[in-house]
């Protein structure tokens, strides 16, 4: 590798004057700088990116944690646009983003919120050990990162809270010197949702939330519960099933609620994956969306428009998500002060998974 020194040699001067050339400092001809940049680029010179970070204590690299590897993970239509908006930021700005390989500190390393990794139980789990993200960061000589699918469980949270580094955290709002959460309003997002059900009619209205370690799933059924109650409706916690955010788990709790007499009018998941596993089970037992039961999602997937029918539910702006997130920690990384919680807009998309209960269901 052709270094300053061989430039220098070569072209008879010292290394300070190559590296002034190189920065394009006024102190050097503009015949020096002229006949140094040409030798470089004869000499296929290249600078060397770490020493130079060395000595600016600078690397302009953030991180990137993808803890969940299962359906709404990095794997999933949900992280995608997290992470697209996060890299066109990190560009823009001149940043490069280094990502992480550890599927982080879950019920079991690399297995999904459910205990199963593909579908099936593993022979023997792995051993579970405390992953240090904070050493990480340190050994890549990252300046910040953005760690999605952070559990409420994870033992790593104090360490976190205490982060010398920016961080922002999708969904979890962990209080801290240099801690950001970024998300929508989880729970007045779910609180309209529910109440758009509520104004068409419905009152017995079965929820499909996500894991309990999750921070959404509490903020969602919070917003679930809060539209019952303004409506004047006693929550019922035999309406309330848990899922883990994946299709089968929509699955498997929509058919339970299903079973319940009288059956619910209309169902609401926490997340647009669930909704999808909730209308095969509509299906199976020849139940219409809208006619029998109406159906709504959580984060507008993009298979969401293209289900039979499209389905109603909140949409997040994950791409800017993403760019917002890499803009915080790009303003943190140069001293500057940063919002502790980065609220992202969501709406309602009302689609034709959602008409107002049959006259007998109202009735009863």
């Amino acid at each position: 590798m052709v270094t300053i020194k061989d430039l220098a040699k070569a072209a008879g001067v010292s290394p300070a004057a190559v590296s002034k050339a190189l920065h394009g400092h006024p102190d050097i001809s503009q015949a020096t700088r002229q006949r140094i940049l040409a030798l470089a680029a004869e000499m296929n010179y290249r600078p060397n990116v770490l020493a130079r970070s060395l000595v600016k204590q600078r690397t302009t690299t953030l991180g990137l944690f993808v803890l969940s590897r299962g359906s709404e993970g990095f794997l999933g239509q949900f992280a995608g646009p997290i992470i697209g908006g996060l890299m066109d930021c990190a560009t823009a700005y001149g940043y490069d983003i280094v990502l992480f390989s550890t599927p982080g500190n879950g019920p079991a390393r690399g297995l999904d919120a459910d205990g199963t990794a593909g579908g099936e139980p593993p022979a023997s789990p792995p051993p579970v050990s405390h992953v240090s993200y904070l050493d990480l960061c340190r050994e890549r000589q990252v300046e910040g990162a953005l760690i999605l699918g952070l559990r409420l469980d994870d033992p790593a949270l104090p360490e976190l809270r205490e982060s010398p580094i920016p961080l922002v955290l999708h969904d979890v709002a962990l209080t801290g010197p240099h801690v950001s959460c970024i998300g929508c309003d989880n729970s007045h997002s779910t609180f309209e949702a529910v109440s758009f059900l509520l104004k068409l009619g419905h009152r017995r209205i079965g929820f499909i939330n996500g894991h309990a370690q999750a921070a959404v799933s509490r903020e969602r059924l919070e917003g679930y519960r809060q539209a019952l109650q303004a409506f004047g409706v006693e929550p019922d916690p035999c309406l309330e099933a848990a899922g883990d955010f994946s299709q089968e788990s929509g699955y498997r709790a929509a058919a339970a609620l299903l079973e319940l007499r009288p059956r619910p009018t209309a169902l609401m998941a926490a997340s647009d994956l669930m909704a999808i596993g909730a209308l095969e089970a509509l299906r199976v037992q020849a139940l219409r969306v809208p006619e029998d039961v109406s159906l709504v999602g959580f984060d507008d997937i993009p298979a969401a428009q293209h289900l039979q029918p499209p389905l109603t539910t909140v949409r997040q702006d994950r791409y800017q998500t993403g760019w917002l997130a890499g803009k915080t920690l790009i303003e943190a990384t140069q001293g500057k002060m940063v919002p502790a919680r980065i609220v992202v807009p969501a709406q309602l998309v009302i689609r034709q998974s959602t008409a107002s209960p049959a006259a007998e269901a109202r009735s009863t």
